[in-house]
């Protein structure tokens, strides 16, 4: 199932070939009987390439960066392919806390506010989700509807806590 270096070099990354991946793949896994263990496999591959992606990405920036590529954290184009990228600014709001006359703009104190205000709504949510309790544990009634099920791969049998 794996592709080699040249399969993968050449591999074609328009919207339609990548779709015709998807559909190859996933019918080279419907070839997994046992519906468990396929989706064990996926999982695993999933994990391996999200980790790889991960260090890709790294080197990829650094490319970016080392060749001022993309800089103005917009769409560029490279080799062909669309990319785009995204700058996270951070403003030192605090040491910065005036206008151009030197007035206080106080900063601080707004943050303050949000903080009692956050602080309050914890509280209120703390109040509710023990409500909530108090009512499961009181009505006679009282049962879950399940919403949705979550299947999550762990590991093997050599990985079961005993």
């Amino acid at each position: 199932m794996l592709i080699n270096q040249k399969e993968l070099e050449t591999l074609c990354l328009t919207t339609n070939a990548i779709n015709e991946l998807g559909i190859q793949v996933f019918n080279q896994f419907q070839g997994i009987e046992d519906p468990l263990v396929r989706y064990a496999i996926a999982r695993v591959l999933n994990n391996v390439l999200e980790d790889v992606r991960k260090r890709l990405a790294m080197q990829a920036e650094t490319f970016c960066e080392d060749n001022e590529i993309g800089t103005s954290g917009k769409d560029f184009v490279h080799e062909g392919l669309w990319f785009n990228r995204q700058f996270n600014l951070s403003y030192d709001y605090a040491h910065n806390d005036t206008d151009e006359e030197g007035n206080p703009l106080y900063y601080t104190k707004a943050v303050a506010t949000r903080d009692k205000a956050k602080k309050s709504y914890d509280l209120s949510k703390a109040v509710v989700k023990n409500m909530e309790k108090i009512i499961e544990l009181a009505h006679p009634n009282m049962k879950p509807t399940v919403e949705s099920v979550v299947l999550k791969f762990q590991g093997t049998v050599l990985d079961f806590p005993e």
